[in-house]
């Protein structure tokens, strides 16, 4: 739904730092981590908001996949979100963070909140499921 303020978070995180999820945020934000180089999805700051996504980058913050947004973003992201897959096929490619990030970027005002490698695992295939929780790997 997108509104009075929401979290975003990708579904194959596991936080191991549940102080990251809090109850109150006063300003849209992506949570990330300082990186000296990286080919992951990454960031740059400039004036305290985020600019230049994109796939690998250096002195960049990388991307975690938990971000908040306010209900005045949440409802730009629901106008932006319906601008771009209205679209058609292309418009229903993108990554979600790539619309307010990349397309629309001037719309936005998103801060970094900062966040330790260790805060986030992510988890992209079996193998590193088994590693978080062994009961998975049991059978195998």
């Amino acid at each position: 739904k997108l509104q009075d303020g929401c979290y975003l978070c990708e579904s194959d995180l596991y936080i191991t730092n549940p102080k990251l999820i809090t109850k109150y945020q006063y300003a849209s934000n992506i949570l990330g981590a300082y990186s000296v180089e990286t080919d992951d999805w990454c960031f740059k700051m400039s004036d305290g908001y985020i600019e230049d996504y994109r796939k690998g980058n250096t002195h960049c913050y990388n991307y975690y996949g938990i971000s908040y947004w306010t209900a005045e973003d949440c409802a730009k992201l629901r106008r932006d979100f319906a601008r771009t897959f209205s679209e058609g096929e292309e418009g229903k490619n993108y990554f979600w963070e790539f619309i307010p990030l990349v397309l629309y970027n001037s719309n936005y005002q998103v801060e970094l909140r900062p966040c330790e490698r260790r805060d986030i695992m992510e988890i992209d295939n079996f193998y590193e499921l088994v590693q978080l929780d062994a009961s998975y790997g049991k059978d195998y």
